[in-house]
C-alpha cells in the first residue's frame, strides 16, 4: 500500500521523496517497508525505493502491543477467562484475534523481532512520538463507563509472564 501510495500520488508529480507520518500499526508498516520487509498481497517482495525522507512515529508500538497479547490470549494467564471486563470489551466493539495484524503486534512477535533486528536507515530522519500515559494514568475516567485499565495497560504484561 505504501508503495502504490508513493507512485501514484507523487512519483507521477515528479516528487521523489516524501516526509511521514505514521500512526500506530502504519508505523510498523513503515519501519517495514523501509527495512525491505515488505510484500504484496501475492507474496511478492515490495524493496523500499529511498523515497522517505522523514518519518514521524505516533504511538507506534515497536515493540509490540500487550493488548494485541490479550486479543490473541497469548501468555501464561488466560486473561479473556478470567476478567469478564476485558472480554466484553474485546466483544463490544468486535475486536477479531488471530488475525495477522494481531499476531504482528504481539510483544515478542517474530515481525516486532526482525523489524528491531535491523539497523535504522541513515537515509532516513526519524521522529518518534510517544507517552507514558495509559488507561491506568486516568483512574477518575473509565471509557465509555466501563474501566478497561487492565486490558488495556501495558504494566500488567510482566506479571502475565508475556514474552
Amino acid at each position: 500500500a505504501i508503495t502504490e501510495l508513493l507512485n501514484k500520488g507523487y512519483r507521477q508529480n515528479g516528487i521523489n521523496k516524501t516526509d511521514v507520518v505514521a500512526h500506530s500499526m502504519g508505523g510498523l508498516s513503515t519501519m517495514g517497508y523501509i527495512h525491505n520487509m515488505g510484500e504484496s498481497e501475492c507474496g511478492f517482495s515490495r524493496n523500499y525505493n529511498q523515497d522517505i525522507r522523514r518519518l514521524v512515529l505516533v504511538a507506534s508500538p515497536l515493540y509490540g502491543s500487550y493488548f494485541a497479547n490479550i486479543v490473541d490470549n497469548v501468555g501464561s494467564k488466560n486473561i479473556l477467562a478470567q476478567d469478564t471486563t476485558c472480554r466484553n470489551f474485546i466483544k463490544d466493539y468486535n475486536l477479531q484475534g488471530g488475525t495477522e495484524a494481531t499476531q504482528d503486534l504481539q510483544i515478542g512477535s517474530d515481525f516486532t523481532w526482525k523489524l528491531n533486528s535491523n539497523q535504522l536507515n541513515k537515509n532516513v530522519d526519524y521522529l518518534t512520538i510517544s507517552g507514558k500515559a495509559t488507561l491506568r494514568n486516568y483512574p477518575d475516567k473509565p471509557f465509555d463507563g466501563i474501566d478497561f485499565r487492565y486490558c488495556a495497560g501495558n504494566q500488567n504484561e510482566k506479571k502475565n509472564k508475556i514474552p
